[in-house]
């Protein structure tokens, strides 16, 4: 069942990819972003976290850095799983009709 941030920390989120977007990856944008992974993990008891924006990833491992409550296998970054399924698809590892149907 999926989890999601409560709308609080939703517009948090917002704020951060803004930030990011805007350049700033400072210890408020890192702080912001903890806040809402320790919701998730320790408040809602999220297993995995989808990191489903391209900023995100650029603050992930300071963050991991600053909060010992989270190891990278504990996120999935969706640019990844994109990037990946595309290769396999070239490769002709997995074919495209196998999961638009």
């Amino acid at each position: 069942e999926p989890i999601i941030p409560s709308p609080s920390n939703q517009e948090l989120m917002q704020s951060i990819i803004y930030r990011i977007k805007a350049g700033d990856k400072g210890m408020n944008v890192l702080n912001d972003f903890i806040k809402v992974i320790q919701e998730l993990k320790e408040e809602k008891g999220c297993e995995c976290i989808v990191v489903g924006c391209t900023e995100l990833p650029l603050i992930l491992e300071k963050c991991l850095d600053m909060y010992n409550g989270v190891k990278i296998d504990d996120f999935v970054d969706s640019t990844d799983v994109m990037v990946d399924t595309l290769i396999r698809i070239s490769k002709n590892d997995l074919e495209l009709n196998s999961f638009l149907n």
